[in-house]
C-alpha cells in the first residue's frame, strides 16, 4: 500500500491547490451552494500545503469585500425593525 503523501500526491494536491488559488476570487459569481461547498471542500483539503499564506490573505480579502458589500445593502428601515 502506498504511503498517501509520497511525492506524487503532494504535487497533485500543490497543483489543485494552485488552481484553487486562482479560482479564489471568482467565489461572488458562484451560482449554488453546492458549487460553494464544493469548492471550499477542496480548498481546506490543500489548504495545509500554502506555506505562504496566499490563500488566507485572499480570503481575508474577500471577506472584506463582502462585509463591505453588505453594509452598503443595508436598509436603515429594516435596521430600525431589528431594534424593535
Amino acid at each position: 500500500m502506498k504511503n498517501l503523501r509520497d511525492s506524487e500526491t503532494i504535487g497533485f494536491d500543490s497543483a489543485v491547490l494552485r488552481a484553487l488559488l486562482e479560482w479564489l476570487n471568482l467565489i461572488p459569481s458562484i451560482q449554488s451552494a453546492g458549487a460553494l461547498h464544493c469548492f471550499l471542500l477542496l480548498l481546506t483539503r490543500t489548504i495545509p500545503l500554502d506555506v505562504t499564506g496566499k490563500a488566507a490573505s485572499i480570503c481575508v480579502d474577500l471577506l472584506l469585500e463582502i462585509a463591505q458589500e453588505l453594509n452598503t445593502r443595508a436598509n436603515p428601515y429594516h435596521l430600525l425593525l431589528h431594534t424593535r
